[in-house]
């Protein structure tokens, strides 16, 4: 339950019982937070409140078989609007799915992501991956003391498979570390894109 949003510092919950989901695509971290999970005292102090773990379990994980994933949005993607300018780019905020340089704007997100946690991933992979954000809205986020946008929803991605996996793993946008941009996959099938009647189909 939210309040106001532009004075709302803290989510308000309606129980005193929260979900977390954690995800990565660095074995060591996932190993540390297990371990640390099996330690008996499973309790902890948080913002003055005291936070006991109840339970966890390890989720399989899935794998990508497909050059296009459906991803329902977990926690909202942030994406920051880099400007091109004397052919450098510069940050101008952040942007959310009805902003027109929305698209331009997570592909070289995911450009840059791939360039950073794949070694020696292929040129020709990153520069084909296609974005389908129709059936995305935006939210509004107090971050850092301020509004900043961000996109809900679903997602569709066409890219290669290894770069579906690492965006499954590692989340997708920028501020992954603060828990935005954590994804699920919806459906999972082959991409057709036909720009003429503006549709995308799935075999699936």
């Amino acid at each position: 339950k939210f309040g106001n949003l532009e004075s709302a510092r803290f989510i308000n919950l309606d129980k005193p019982t929260v979900e977390l989901h954690i995800t990565s695509n660095d074995s060591a971290f996932l190993s540390s937070i297990y371990k640390g999970m099996l330690k008996p005292n499973n309790t902890m102090t948080l913002f003055n409140y005291n936070v006991e773990f109840k339970d966890f379990y390890l989720r399989k994980v899935t794998s990508i078989n497909s050059n296009f994933i459906k991803f329902r949005i977990l926690s909202p993607i942030v994406i920051k609007n880099w400007m091109t300018y004397e052919k450098k780019r510069r940050f101008k905020g952040y942007i959310s799915c009805v902003d027109p340089e929305f698209v331009e704007s997570i592909i070289y997100s995911i450009n840059t992501q791939c360039r950073r946690l794949i070694p020696n991933v292929a040129k020709r992979k990153i520069d084909n991956i296609e974005i389908d954000n129709t059936e995305c809205s935006t939210i509004k986020i107090y971050h850092y003391q301020e509004i900043i946008s961000g996109t809900i929803g679903t997602i569709g991605i066409k890219a290669d498979e290894e770069i579906l996996e690492l965006i499954y793993a590692a989340g997708l946008g920028a501020r992954r570390n603060q828990g935005y941009g954590m994804l699920d996959i919806v459906k999972e099938g082959n991409y057709i894109y036909m720009p003429i009647a503006e549709e995308l189909i799935t075999n699936n």
